[in-house]
């Protein structure tokens, strides 16, 4: 959505080219359309509604115990796809997480002991990716044996190495302070597409235009 300079980028080529191919996936009657995580979209799975899901390495923890816990076997893991073999990106991140300690924080000292020990230790960030399927942030971790296991869930695929290879291949995100902002125009952008049946490049020439008005960013 913005360019490594801030700028606002909704209406180049590659986003519209990007925009049109969901939009095409949706039409074409590839997508199944229920909202994630709702009631529906868990008994999707168990009516086997769902083929694929582009998520992260944390589903390794929530399918098997949450989600779809009767169908070990069935699931395996592979890198996203690439628009062409020569692209250098082969994965993506668009969130993530940290812990932090309020400034009114009776025990700021206690509380960063526990982040220190929760991040901090290869014993703990390994524990919570074999336990909980939560990928190490931790780098120091990747030579651990852990990583080559076969997961029994997942036709005793070793699917963590190939965590390791996405986190080293992920596009990097300009996010800045409007990223909520552009986020909520683009979720509006598709409304349009699919409601009122407009064209992508249109509406996505619209809501830059609308980004840049009510943000002062080229």
């Amino acid at each position: 959505m913005f360019g490594k300079d801030g700028s606002v980028q909704l209406d180049h080529p590659e986003v519209i080219k990007t925009a049109q191919y969901f939009v095409d996936l949706v039409k074409n009657g590839y997508v199944y359309e229920v909202k994630p995580w709702s009631d529906a979209w868990y008994s999707s799975f168990q009516q086997n509604k769902e083929a694929t899901i582009v998520g992260a390495s944390w589903y390794e923890g929530l399918l098997p115990t949450l989600i779809d816990p009767d169908a070990s076997g069935k699931w395996s893991v592979v890198p996203m796809p690439k628009w062409s073999a020569d692209d250098r990106y082969s994965s993506a991140i668009d969130g993530g997480a940290n812990l932090a300690i309020n400034k009114n924080s009776k025990h700021p000292e206690e509380a960063w002991k526990f982040i220190e020990f929760m991040l901090g230790k290869e014993e703990s960030q390994l524990k919570m990716m074999k336990e909980g399927g939560l990928f190490p942030s931790l780098e120091t971790t990747y030579n651990d044996d852990v990583f080559k296991e076969k997961v029994p869930y997942f036709n005793d695929q070793p699917v963590r190495t190939l965590y390791i290879d996405a986190v080293k291949n992920v596009a990097p995100i300009t996010y800045t302070k409007d990223y909520p902002l552009a986020n909520e125009l683009i979720t509006n952008a598709f409304a349009e597409i699919f409601l009122d049946n407009k064209s992508v490049e249109s509406v996505f020439k619209k809501a830059a235009a609308e980004l840049r008005q009510k943000t002062g960013r080229k």
